[in-house]
């Protein structure tokens, strides 16, 4: 029996390649700025600064999706627990009705 695919998962997966492919694209960038600010010399202080303000940012960015892929490994446990007894509970009526057909059919 094959299991259902589970949503919060594959969107925990995906933020989570998300975010990896941001910072690679976000480092590539960062070394070609800083390279350029570098090679002017006068102005490199202040893109130094502008750099770290957008380093920040960004920073804030990847913490913000951290914790939303925390929420949604967390709300995908509680569905999947959630599932879990509802399956549980299901086979267990399921089960009484049985009896209770069985019981009826021997007392026929």
């Amino acid at each position: 029996m094959s299991t259902a695919p589970n949503p919060f998962a594959d969107l925990t997966g995906f933020a989570s390649r998300g975010q990896l492919a941001a910072t690679d694209a976000f480092e590539t960038w960062l070394g070609i700025v800083q390279a350029v600010t570098e090679a002017t010399g006068t102005q490199a202080k202040h893109l130094r600064q502008i750099l770290h303000g957008l380093y920040d940012l960004v920073e804030q960015g990847f913490a913000v999706e951290r914790e939303v892929a925390t929420y949604l490994t967390i709300a995908s446990r509680v569905s999947a627990t959630a599932a879990d007894s509802c399956r549980e509970l299901t086979d267990l009526a399921l089960g009484t009705v049985e009896a209770a057909a069985q019981a009826a059919a021997r007392a026929h």
